[in-house]
């Protein structure tokens, strides 16, 4: 599995749901969703790009921790997310720059 593309139906991703996918290189999250579950994407180390969905309210602990390629993040969400940070599940700790 390389390239993921979730449809608008899906509102949330369940904990640990892609842990370890190490060939999961893109992934496109539908406009609905509003939860990533802890650990979803952990271990993922070939993501190299994320777009975070405006409705998402919540990203669980450690959600893409170990996703160290993931060097670009857009974030259409109101959460804070910073860069080199671990808050939101590590979302932009392997980035120099959140878009």
């Amino acid at each position: 599995m390389v390239d993921i593309t979730l449809p608008d139906s899906v509102t949330e991703i369940e904990t640990k749901a892609f842990e370890s996918c190490s060939s999961l290189e893109t992934i496109q999250f539908g406009k609905s969703l509003n939860k990533i579950g802890e650990k979803a994407f952990y271990n993922c180390y070939n993501i190299k790009k994320i777009v975070i969905p405006k409705n998402v309210t919540s990203i669980g602990t450690e959600a893409f921790s170990g996703c160290s390629s993931m060097n670009e993040v857009y974030n259409l969400s109101s959460l804070n997310i910073e860069a080199k940070s671990t808050n939101y599940g590590y979302v932009g700790y392997y980035t120099n720059t959140i878009f």
